[in-house]
């Protein structure tokens, strides 16, 4: 492509291109690069689009693509939804941790059966407390 042509009209406000790439990829391409050489629509908030976009789901993103998720208003808070999830995942890799070191300490306590009976008491107990967030019933919108 040569770089001193007239590239085509892309608003810098909604930097897209209808290119087979840039629908396959949702990456900038070669027409977004010649604009942004000419005009420099490319700013570090697009980049920040870019960015989150993989953060957030990896190459997942192109399992499920849609409009919806590029312009569904998700990039007004870049990162929340990553933390959120990283907090999540936090909260259940503690969970999981403390029950094999409850396991681990139950064998060194108590016998096959008892160490059975307060596992599956635990794990009951565990359901119980998880369940309100494991439906939308209690989910204030």
């Amino acid at each position: 492509m040569n770089l001193s042509a007239e590239p085509d009209f892309i608003d810098p406000n909604n930097v897209e291109c209808d290119c087979t790439f840039y629908r396959q990829y949702l990456l900038p391409c070669r027409h977004i690069f010649l604009a942004d050489v000419h005009y420099g629509i490319l700013t570090p908030h697009h980049w920040e689009t870019y960015s989150f976009m993989f953060d957030e789901s990896g190459f997942e993103v192109y399992e499920s693509v849609t409009n919806e998720y590029i312009h569904n208003g998700i990039y007004d808070e870049i990162g929340a939804p990553e933390r959120r999830a990283l907090t999540c995942k936090e909260i259940l890799e503690s969970l999981r941790t403390r029950c094999y070191e409850l396991e681990e300490d139950l064998v060194e306590q108590v016998g096959p059966e008892e160490r059975t009976r307060i596992m599956e008491a635990w794990l009951a107990s565990l359901r119980k407390s998880s369940h309100p967030y494991l439906t939308d019933e209690n989910l204030d919108l």
